[in-house]
């Protein structure tokens, strides 16, 4: 859901289709050619959780932004990315920080 919700403020503010957002270069590490787990994103149509998957992209437009403090951006505590360096995470969730850039 969170992701989805930042998804969507991007797609609002750079004026793209979710499609287009989801798919910008470097945007989403899943898409890149060279990242790891791109190989395996067939098999989260099997995960059991790909119903609900499904149903947020569907319904992303109906999405409640202040979930996410209407971040645009996320990353998981593992990594560290140039841009989030010296910048404050508007909300935590579990294992992801969001942050409005």
């Amino acid at each position: 859901y969170a992701v989805a919700a930042c998804i969507k403020v991007r797609a609002q503010k750079r004026n793209l289709s979710f499609k287009q957002v989801c798919l910008q270069p470097y945007q989403f590490s899943c898409w890149n050619k060279n990242d790891p787990q791109r190989p395996h994103l067939r098999k989260l149509l099997k995960h059991k959780l790909a119903p609900y998957a499904m149903a947020l992209a569907k319904d992303i437009k109906s999405l409640d932004l202040t979930f996410t403090a209407k971040a645009n951006h996320y990353h998981t505590k593992r990594v560290s990315p140039y841009w989030s360096k010296g910048k404050r995470p508007v909300k935590i969730i579990g294992n992801h920080l969001f942050f409005k850039l």
